[in-house]
């Protein structure tokens, strides 16, 4: 083979490569999401990549009668993982208001849903009025780190979730520090069957436990929001509760167990 013509053939190869390795890290469905009147949708954001996607939601313009009021549920999800946004509307009085909401991951292309409002008597509610119907079970009191047998053990945060309808379930939990670090508590997913609750198993990370730790003992109260879902392919149920954090010293300082209890809203 002429070895110019060989060059011009690896460039374009490496070309073809590079453009195939930039795919979407985000899939974002319903796309467009509609509403015909003031009301909540749900929109699911799938995590196509094969690494945890950290993902930066907005919408644009900014002063559009749209809003995400649970953005940061979406800001660490698990490879082929879902999280589910609560996308707000209010009609601004026109006869169609538009907007987009943004997902951004570092270093990807920008993914971007159509949102479509119209004044009406509204269509509301989680998953738009096709969701499923979906219950959250926590035990309370789960020890997550702990001494046993002269060891440091450590479990992973467990949640149950029942639909009414076969589809999947997905759960996340993510917080901040008296300091306003990121702490979370890994995103798992699952299929369901309709009636039958499924466990999800949420790890708590080094990082995250590190400043837990040093924040209960500072004297600090940790506490992370729990983000559930059912979800179907008509639409997704969210579901939420609140993680609050504690240790046996109960004061500054800090002795084990690492114990996590919650409210299920």
């Amino acid at each position: 083979m002429n070895s110019r013509l060989h060059i011009k053939l690896f460039v374009f190869t490496a070309a073809v490569v590079l453009v195939g390795a930039a795919v979407a890290l985000a899939e974002i469905s319903p796309n467009p999401v509609k509403f015909s009147g003031a009301g909540v949708k749900t929109v699911v954001i799938t995590n196509t990549s094969a690494r945890t996607a950290i993902y930066k939601v907005s919408i644009v313009p900014s002063s559009a009668p749209f809003h995400v009021p649970n953005a940061k549920d979406c800001s660490h999800v698990q490879p082929n993982g879902r999280c589910v946004l609560r996308v707000s509307y209010s009609p601004s009085g026109a006869a169609q208001d538009r907007a987009t909401l943004r997902v951004l991951a570092t270093g990807q292309p920008v993914q971007q849903a159509d949102l479509i409002g119209k004044p009406g008597s509204g269509d509301g509610g989680g998953g738009g009025g096709n969701g499923p119907n979906c219950t959250l079970h926590v035990a309370r009191h789960q020890k997550l780190v702990k001494h046993a047998h002269g060891k440091t053990v450590r479990s992973p945060y467990a949640v149950s979730l029942t639909s009414s309808e076969d589809g999947q379930v997905t759960a996340q939990a993510v917080g901040k520090t008296a300091k306003g670090k990121t702490i979370f508590l890994e995103n798992a997913n699952a299929v369901d069957t309709a009636g039958n609750g499924v466990v999800l198993k949420l790890k708590l990370g080094r990082k995250s436990e590190n400043l837990i730790r040093s924040d209960l003992a500072a004297g600090h109260s940790p506490k992370m929001t729990l983000s559930a879902s059912c979800s179907t392919d008509a639409g997704a149920t969210p579901v939420s509760a609140k993680i609050h954090f504690s240790d046996a010293k109960h004061g500054k300082g800090f002795k084990l167990p690492l114990e996590a209890d919650a409210n299920v809203k």
